[in-house]
């Protein structure tokens, strides 16, 4: 097991660097925030984004902070929150879409999808096709970067752009 440690990275939710410290292990770690802000970088992102996400609109200011901390402006939002606080993430793939066509237009440079539970990334290569942008699904760039952290450069068919060509 600590050989497997010490060559794959974790993925987690806290404060990035490395999981155990110097000294301790030292495995890298993957943040979906540093997954996606990565991400917009290696497509040649310059600004404008829009984002797409499950949450009530109270969290639109925090994700606005982080993005323009990242040199980053979010341009459009939708906020795909259910009727209530405990249905937030169940939707289909007809509201994924309209969720992305909605947020798009000619001054968004790439489309975000935050929140860990949509099933987006298969939606989200077929997006790309018909955007002619990069769709960065959150759990997808989670796991392209968790990869490319431990060493692993395989391409990905099937899960987007990202996947496949970074």
């Amino acid at each position: 097991m600590r050989g497997v440690l010490r060559r794959h990275p974790a993925v987690r939710a806290g404060p990035g660097g490395s999981y155990g410290g110097p000294g301790r292990g030292g495995v890298p770690v993957s943040l979906a925030s540093e997954a996606i802000v990565e991400a917009l970088q290696r497509f040649g992102v310059k600004r404008h984004i829009a984002v797409v996400e499950p949450y009530f609109p109270v969290i639109q200011p925090r994700i606005e902070a982080f993005f323009a901390e990242s040199g980053f402006e979010v341009v459009r939002f939708n906020h795909m929150q259910g009727g209530q606080f405990t249905s937030y993430t169940r939707t289909d793939a007809p509201a994924l879409i309209e969720a992305l066509t909605s947020i798009d237009g000619p001054d968004v440079e790439a489309l975000v999808q935050f929140g860990a539970n949509l099933p987006m990334a298969a939606i989200a290569d077929e997006a790309e096709r018909w955007l002619g942008k990069p769709v960065i699904a959150v759990n997808t760039a989670t796991y392209w970067h968790a990869l490319r952290q431990g060493g692993i450069t395989d391409k990905v068919y099937g899960h987007t752009r990202l996947m496949r060509e970074f």
